[in-house]
């Protein structure tokens, strides 16, 4: 019985894993985004 539990939770591991990753992905992207969208509001402002 322990070595399907074991299985089990190095699946259960592995794709929290690979969520958490692309989750970090979507984080730093979304950050960028963000900051280039308020430098360019910035710009925009200081300019008029």
């Amino acid at each position: 019985a322990a070595i399907p539990a074991v299985i089990a939770y190095n699946k259960f591991s592995t794709d929290v894993a690979r969520i958490s990753g692309r989750l970090e992905g979507f984080a730093d992207e979304f950050s960028a985004i963000l900051s280039r969208q308020i430098d360019e509001k910035n710009r925009v402002r200081q300019s008029a």
